[in-house]
């Protein structure tokens, strides 16, 4: 039996297991010729207390990084810059933020809505969605 593969997508949670799932999935799309989406899934720690709920800070979350040995946003920037992935800015989260262009990482395209956003990742051959 001979298998086409044509898309794949691949969950990442910034760990050396997700690193290592990434470039066998980039892999088998150079193979293949298939298109890879990258799908960011992280369960955010949060505490629920009488009065509400409160989700971690970004200290907590740097601490929790650090402990589980997790790459920095920077490294992964890198290794998907790499890879050839395009970053996309979501434009909705940019307006109700109140971010413009100027406030974005370097190396991102321009910011695309949900529309435009899922015309592009269907025309290309690797898509990151966040």
């Amino acid at each position: 039996m001979n298998v086409e593969w044509k898309k794949i997508c691949c969950p990442i949670d910034f760990s050396e297991p997700s690193r290592a799932a990434m470039r066998t999935a980039v892999g088998l799309c150079e193979r293949f010729g298939a298109k890879l989406t990258l799908l960011h899934a992280y369960q955010l720690p949060g505490y629920t207390l009488p009065e509400g709920s409160i989700v971690a800070s970004p200290k907590m979350m740097q601490d929790l990084a650090d402990k589980n040995k997790v790459a920095s946003v920077q490294e992964l920037l890198e290794l998907a810059k790499d890879m050839g992935v395009k970053l996309w800015p979501c434009q909705m989260t940019m307006d109700l933020m109140g971010l413009k262009p100027g406030d974005m990482i370097d190396g991102l395209d321009k910011p695309a809505g949900a529309g435009a956003a899922i015309s592009l990742m269907k025309q290309a051959k690797i898509s990151l969605f966040i």
